[in-house]
Parts: structure tokens; sequence; C-alpha cells
């Protein structure tokens, strides 16, 4: 690959939705700092077969490690409200 420029791979992730606890921020033996919390994101549509409009919920588990994660452990939405701040993240892919 002489010759070549490669470029880092960077992702960037945008999951609307509610929290469905508060954030758990926690730390690793080195000290460093790791939030979880989920995030239940609701979708609406239109069933082709039956003509009727559905509801579908799909619950993401978010994890957060480091810099970012003081923030989002700062968050407090019960998950009858909506909205609240956003903490840009870097996406991370785990492989099979």
């Amino acid at each position: 690959m002489a010759g070549q420029i490669r470029l880092p791979e960077q992702n960037q992730v945008l999951i609307a939705g509610r929290l469905t606890r508060d954030p758990n921020v926690a730390f690793t033996q080195k000290g460093q700092a790791v939030c979880r919390f989920d995030v239940a994101v609701n979708r609406r549509y239109l069933d082709q077969t039956t003509n009727e409009w559905k509801d579908d919920t799909v619950f993401v588990p978010v994890v957060v490690w480091g810099g970012p994660s003081g923030q989002c452990g700062a968050v407090r939405q019960p998950a009858s409200q909506g909205g609240g701040p956003s903490v840009p993240v870097r996406h991370h892919r785990e492989e099979d």
C-alpha cells in the first residue's frame, strides 16, 4: 500500500429517543470512566397488509467511554419526558 493515503474511519450516529432509566457511570480498575444507559426509540409505520398504523419500539443499549461519559452521567431525564441534552460521541462497532 505504498503511496496510498488511508483516512481513519469515522462514524457519527444520532439516536433520538427517550432514556429508559438514569445513566449509570462507573470506573474501570485503571480509572477509565464508562457510562451505560438505554434509549427507547419509537417508530410509527403503515402496515401494508392491514392498512393500519402500527407502533414499534426498539431499545438501544448505549455505552460511552472516556470524557463524554461524565456528560452522559449528568443527564437525568424521566422516561415520560422527551428532549434533553445531546452528547457527541464516536461510534465503535464491535467485531463479531
